[in-house]
């Protein structure tokens, strides 16, 4: 039941100024403090309940200045809320069985966690009489409170109005220091750190049964925020940053938003919507006050806006991961040229899911050897015979499945794993080809690709030529596959790591030659033994001439050099005779056979189970 003094309470009509005086005691958005922490603590042990808080009632949240077994550091204001409520009060509200009460029954913090069946606050007050919020205990069942336990409590908030009304100079200036810790100095919206204590709060409380309303994080970003500058004036980011904050609080409603500044031109805000209708009504709202024309000074602003959104429950356990999403997802869309873009992100998340299980589990796969290689082999055209074979990677993983050699190269890029995935797949070739010699089986080089930041790495020849020679295997038996724009970039370096191996006796061929940067002012003066041509000039080459002229001045120019060509993504008995007829040595592709393990490469170094020319042209005949 409820238990208060019925008595009005006139200073809580005048809002404003009970705010002002709040925020006059620069209080708000300190750090914790033992003095206060100290009292929470006495509170709830002396009337043995698991929660107790000072909590301070703001314009549009409570904040809480000390609390005992809660996490949040803040709660959206609601017009229910216990202590909003008990703000109407001269000294105390109670409230034995929340759950029977008709104002208080329907409350989140009721029907959910902390799952409040009782609650008492006693009113902290100003010397001027202003109430700035409660002392208050909390507990899981319904109970009453004496009225000798009444007279502790307001005793016990009188000792948190004195620590509030501290004036002395080391207070004040302990109090600055820690003034908005969590709040963007600008906007006074929460910051990065603030953002990241309402989304840990928000992920850890559990999703209440009984409602439909669905949690959202939005991001909005100023597009080119550095360029802004240079195009206007030295103050345009922060004029323009507060309009875009203003317009953003006029869509959403304080009580079910969280507005956070979490980098300088980037705004996030977690909202909650009923349903699909609500979300689009929200989006509708916003692309209208967003397409207003933006002005500072008499000047229009001209600048491109994205807008992205997506359902907060999306199995990330980490809000940190949250506002990194929102850097990632930017990266994979294009900006329009002008104004704003809004885009749904939830047809992303799986795939963002996908690569984040990737970047977790993709370490200790390499540590724990749980990779694997699979071979495809190349086949010198005249004669025919296997000419070598190239090193694949691949990755069955018991929670993932197969996951793309291409998803892993790009998690590895984004991680730094580059180096360690390159080094692993060297020292298992260099393992299985010495374990192919030692057999009696006849070798042919294997190509292995490798990042051009392992290239030039300088201990990175140390480490090639150490795993040779623990494996008793000869160099020749490794070809290194390295794009054009690796030797054009870093020439110097490469070249060095180039001339110790090649005198080791390791081959190296240029990848995917012709699609990046030139590399032929360097070919004289490098130790290469092959060009691959691209699979995208092999696939369009009998539908056109241009791609087929360019095939045929590589073969060229690889021939006077004296390197080997190879044809890579070879799917066709056409471009097969073609490629022959150009003067090509050597192909690769799904029309000789598919990348596959150890036991079958073990086969073709047998020389058997490869196509031969006979049964290729009868296949093509009988298609």
């Amino acid at each position: 039941m409820l238990a208060y003094n019925k008595q009005s309470n006139p200073l809580v009509t005048d809002e404003w100024q009970r705010i002002q005086a709040l925020q006059e005691l620069a209080i708000l958005d300190t750090e914790p403090e033992e003095r206060f922490d100290r009292l929470t603590q006495l509170a709830a042990r002396v009337f043995n309940v698991p929660y107790s808080l000072v909590s301070l009632v703001d314009e549009h949240r409570l904040w809480f200045k000390s609390r005992y077994q809660i996490e949040a550091l803040e709660l959206c204001r609601e017009r229910t809320s216990f202590c909003s409520e008990a703000l109407k009060e001269e000294q105390l509200l109670v409230v034995e069985d929340t759950q029977a009460h008709e104002l208080f029954s329907a409350s989140p913090l009721v029907t959910g966690f902390p799952h409040v069946r009782f609650y008492a606050g006693a009113i902290l007050r100003t010397a001027s009489g202003y109430p700035l919020g409660t002392l208050c205990i909390m507990d899981t069942s319904p109970r009453s409170l004496t009225e000798s336990e009444r007279v502790i409590l307001l005793d016990m908030a009188q000792m948190v109005e004195s620590e509030l009304r501290l004036t002395d100079r080391i207070s004040q200036e302990r109090a600055q220091a820690g003034l908005r810790a969590n709040r963007d100095s600008l906007l006074y919206c929460l910051n990065y750190q603030g953002m990241i204590h309402t989304l840990t709060y928000a992920l850890q409380r559990p999703r209440e049964p009984d409602t439909s309303s669905v949690a959202y994080l939005l991001s909005l970003e100023v597009h080119d925020w550095n360029l802004l500058n240079l195009r206007y004036n030295d103050s345009i980011e922060e004029s323009l940053i507060l309009q875009v904050h203003e317009r953003l609080q006029s869509v959403f409603a304080a009580d079910r938003a969280s507005i956070g500044r979490v980098e300088p031109e980037r705004l996030a805000v977690l909202f909650t919507v009923e349903d699909q209708s609500a979300l689009a009504t929200v989006l509708d709202e916003l692309e209208r006050v967003l397409s207003r024309p933006f002005v500072v000074g008499q000047q229009e602003i001209e600048f491109v806006q994205r807008v992205i959104h997506f359902p907060l429950r999306t199995g990330l356990d980490e809000s940190r991961k949250l506002l990194q999403m929102l850097h990632y997802l930017d990266t994979r869309q294009s900006y329009p040229l002008t104004g704003l873009q809004i885009l749904d992100a939830s047809v992303w998340l799986d795939r963002v899911h996908h690569l984040r299980s990737i970047r977790s589990r993709l370490p200790n796969a390499i540590r724990n050897n749980e990779l694997s290689l699979h071979f495809q082999p190349k086949l010198e055209i005249s004669p025919h015979r296997l000419a070598g074979m190239e090193a694949l990677l691949r990755w069955d993983d018991p929670a993932l499945g197969r996951v793309s050699p291409l998803e892993i190269l790009e998690v590895a890029g984004r991680t730094g794993l580059c180096r360690e995935l390159d080094m692993w797949v060297i020292r298992n070739v260099i393992r299985q080809l010495a374990q192919w010699q030692q057999a009696g089986i006849d070798l042919v080089p294997v190509a292995i690709n490798i990042m051009p930041e392992l290239l030039s790495h300088p201990p990175f020849t140390d480490f090639l030529c150490r795993e040779l020679q623990l494996a008793g295997l000869d160099g020749r038996w490794i070809e290194l596959e390295i794009l054009e724009h690796a030797i054009v970039n870093d020439f110097e370096a490469v070249f060095a790591n180039i001339q110790v191996l090649a005198e080791f006796g390791v081959r190296f061929a240029i990848d995917d030659f012709g699609t990046g940067y030139s590399a032929l002012s360097y070919l004289p003066h490098l130790p290469v033994d092959v060009l691959k041509i691209d699979r995208s000039f092999v696939h369009s080459m009998l539908d056109n001439e241009k791609a087929a002229a360019l095939i045929g001045a590589i073969v060229s120019v690889g021939r006077h050099a004296g390197l080997s060509i190879v044809a890579e993504g070879v799917e066709t008995y056409g471009q097969y005779v073609a490629l022959k007829e150009l003067g090509c040595h050597a192909v690769q592709g799904y029309l000789f056979a598919h990348p596959a393990p150890a036991e079958t490469a073990v086969q073709w170094l047998r020389g058997r189970l490869l196509p031969t020319p006979a049964s290729l042209a009868r296949a093509a005949r009988s298609e």
